[in-house]
């Protein structure tokens, strides 16, 4: 018995010592550049921690990272034991040969380190005799930004134009820690000598600060598989895939400067229609920033000023590119304020980093004090529902001597009110309805008009009262209809 108890323990401490062995396995080891390698760390033991800090360990961002966990429970001379088998999986793209170094895992409050695993990348991959008939690169605008600050990168794909392609697989570079504006997506394709040259353009924003890399585009393409051309339209010919793969970008990202929210070269312009205006007139406010550099991550321009009824368009932003590669931005956006008294439209202060003097600078909407003539307040017309005054119904008592003839015709009434009830009426409202203007619709087209008569302005403060959830305002939409309709036809 005391040898077989002896046993026992040897055969727990082995397999204790077994399962506190911590290793990584990776999904390949040679791979084509742009490839993804999938990583896995694992251990087991009765608690198990990994690092935190692996894109650092590893020195290449990582994606998709996850974490999965087995246990399992045993009985041991009465005490439960139990063991939990823990894996952390991630995936990364290397762009060079690398060496995975060890990670430290925490097994049993021991730290444990794992094997290291060397990964070997190629720069393209095999292609045949289409090694020379295409090839895909990416170019940066610039190769040192800051936080925030746009750049442009552009795909160039570049193949033979008598080269016969069945099919292409385009896989965009990964543009991790950086935003992309899609809007500003752009394609072109042109000739150049024996080449077809097609071009994607990014825009890009780096969110982080750092050393940070564009990872390689790939292009594959499917093209016959034999010259054969006894298939004269080739329907039905097998094809043979080929893959290119493009370089990557390193891109320095600095830090802005604490308190800007645009990087580059700005001008602003407002403009005020009138500082002298009666009670209850709109006062029109524009503002356009424009210049180099993207106006994307501009916050918000809003006004709040007690007693005084604001409304605002939404914000038109638009953007392109100079001939050197360089974004152009321009803003809009335009404020009407209505008071019954005078008022002061606050000065507001946008700080940006300029790129061409290397400091802060301010945009600066000045202060505008607004005289407002006509001193008694208008008040608004909200139409309150009146009670509803219910007639006196006299009930006489009728001889209940009723001819059938007549309990006929009742009830033949009785059906004939009930249909109108429940099919006529609902398509006469719902005819009604349809030819009526929604809200939000009227709103904008009503807005545009204000200028135009003081009831305009009154359904527009209502509609946006009704907006802001005043349930208490009631809208004539027959009559918005008649506006609208009359200042279509002008």
């Amino acid at each position: 018995m005391k040898n077989l108890g002896k046993l026992l323990l040897l055969v727990i401490f082995i397999n204790s010592w077994l399962f506190a062995n911590v290793v990584t396995k990776v999904s390949n080891q040679s791979i084509i550049i742009g490839d993804m390698v999938t990583v896995t760390i694992e251990a087991s033991g009765a608690s198990v921690e990994f690092p935190d800090d692996i894109s650092a360990i590893l020195g290449y961002p990582v994606e998709n990272m996850g974490t999965s966990t087995q246990s399992s429970y045993s009985w041991i001379n009465g005490t439960q034991k139990s063991t939990i088998k823990k894996a952390l999986s991630f995936n990364f793209y290397p762009d060079k040969n690398i060496t995975i170094p060890p990670f430290e895992v925490k097994v049993n409050g021991k730290v444990e380190k794992t094997n290291s695993v060397d990964i070997e990348v190629s720069r393209n991959a095999k292609q045949g005799s289409s090694n020379n008939a295409f090839k895909i690169e990416i170019e940066a605008s610039k190769k040192s930004v800051m936080v925030g600050e746009p750049l442009s990168v552009v795909m160039k794909f570049y193949r033979k134009a008598s080269l016969d392609v069945k099919k292409l697989d385009y896989t965009p570079p990964r543009f991790t820690n950086f935003e992309v504006n899609d809007k500003e997506s752009k394609e072109m394709s042109y000739r150049k000598g024996d080449f077809v040259v097609q071009e994607l353009r990014y825009t890009i924003y780096p969110k982080k600060d750092g050393n940070l890399t564009i990872s390689p585009a790939i292009i594959k393409v499917a093209t016959p598989a034999s010259n054969n051309n006894m298939d004269m339209f080739r329907l039905f010919a097998p094809v043979k895939w080929s893959k290119a793969v493009s370089n990557s970008i390193n891109i320095e990202v600095k830090p802005i400067p604490n308190g800007a929210s645009l990087v580059g070269e700005f001008n602003i312009l407002s403009t005020i229609d009138k500082t002298k205006t009666e009670a209850n007139k709109p006062i029109k406010l524009q503002i356009q920033i424009s210049g180099n550099g993207s106006l994307d991550t501009l916050r918000e321009i809003n006004y709040n000023i007690d007693g005084v009824t604001i409304f605002s368009d939404d914000a038109d932003v638009k953007s392109s590119f100079n001939k050197s590669g360089e974004i152009i931005s321009r803003y809009k956006k335009s404020f009407v304020f209505i008071g019954d008294g005078n008022f002061s439209i606050p000065q507001k202060e946008i700080v940006y980093y300029n790129k061409a003097k290397a400091k802060l600078d301010k945009l600066i909407i000045p202060k505008y004090d607004i005289e407002v003539t006509g001193g008694e307040a208008k008040v608004s017309s909200v139409v309150t529902p009146t009670k509803e005054i219910k007639p006196k119904v006299i009930i006489k008592e009728v001889e209940k001597h009723t001819e059938l003839s007549q309990l006929i015709l009742f009830f033949m009434l009785g059906v004939i009110s009930t249909l109108a009830v429940l099919y006529i009426l609902p398509l006469i409202k719902n005819y009604k309805r349809d030819n009526f203007y929604s809200n939000e619709k009227a709103l904008k087209i009503l807005y545009a008009n204000m200028e135009k008569s003081l009831e305009i302005e009154d359904i527009v403060r209502d509609l946006y009262a009704q907006k802001a959830g005043d349930k208490s305002v009631s809208i004539d939409k027959k009559r918005i209809k008649e506006i609208i309709d009359e200042l279509q036809k002008d």
